[in-house]
């Protein structure tokens, strides 16, 4: 458990960091639609949620997940 924390806290900071300077987030997915009339970004999200949503629950039903 400590090994996961220790590993998951430096590992989700670099993954922010990444995320945030490439400009993947709601924020920018809404206003590039808003302002800018690119839905392209938001599609980008609205499928990694699904993506995730579908994994999480395969991986839950399978016994690899301990919810």
């Amino acid at each position: 458990m400590a090994l996961q924390i220790a590993l998951g806290l430096p590992v989700g900071f670099l993954f922010g960091i990444i995320l945030q300077r490439g400009r993947f987030c709601m924020n920018s997915a809404f206003r590039d639609v808003r302002f800018a009339g690119d839905a392209t970004l938001l599609r980008a999200y609205l499928l990694a949620v699904a993506v995730q949503a579908v994994l999480i629950h395969l991986g839950a039903s399978l016994g690899l997940l301990d919810m």
